[in-house]
């Protein structure tokens, strides 16, 4: 907080806040063993316009917790707003389902491919996303690696 006399006094300042991507996970409660990433208060999100392999909307994707997020600068063709970008380099797989067991999939018939390794996923803030193109797949909640 910034007392009214200190600001009276200081008009004109730089307020410098870092930030950093940081996963978030729902409420154990939930029953939903999935995360998501943040940077500040932006929740980020994957879409298939900058993720062009996707056909399932992220559904058959797990994240790892561990990985690394790089940040980069980047903006909007077309409108050229800008917005970071977060980049995660090997920090996915994909999942192996056996469709077999119908629409209420034990945890247990979920396995994870060994050679399903993605090599690079690209996030950007859910307000910015749609209208960008691509088949309308998207998501924010990936299921998480155990």
């Amino acid at each position: 907080m910034l007392p009214a006399n200190w600001l009276r006094d200081n008009p004109n300042f730089t307020l410098n806040i870092p930030l950093t991507s940081r996963f978030v996970y729902p409420h154990p409660y939930t029953n939903q063993d999935i995360i998501a990433l943040a940077r500040g208060p932006l929740v980020y999100c994957l879409e298939d316009v900058d993720n062009p392999w996707v056909n399932d909307h992220f559904k058959s994707l797990v994240l790892d917790p561990a990985a690394a997020i790089s940040e980069s600068e980047a903006s909007i063709p077309g409108t050229g707003e800008p917005y970071i970008a977060l980049t995660g380099q090997n920090c996915a797989s994909f999942l192996s389902v056996d469709t077999s067991l119908g629409p209420q999939l034990p945890r247990r018939s979920i396995t994870q491919e060994s050679d399903g390794r993605v090599d690079q996923l690209n996030f950007v803030p859910y307000a910015l996303r749609d209208n960008r193109g691509g088949k309308g797949h998207m998501r924010v909640g990936m299921r998480r690696l155990a």
